[in-house]
Parts: structure tokens; sequence; C-alpha cells
């Protein structure tokens, strides 16, 4: 499984960017 951080309000945005990137590699 992969593990996705905490949706965080203040870095919501850039943890969504960095999950799909790295879903995407």
């Amino acid at each position: 499984a992969v593990e996705v951080p905490a949706y965080d309000e203040d870095d919501g945005d850039a943890i969504v960017q960095d999950a799909r990137a790295t879903l995407a590699e």
C-alpha cells in the first residue's frame, strides 16, 4: 500500500501534488 500523508490545510495542495507525482513515477 502507498502511504499518503495526512491532509494539512496549510500545505494540502503541495502534499496532493507530491502524492500525484509519486504515483506518476
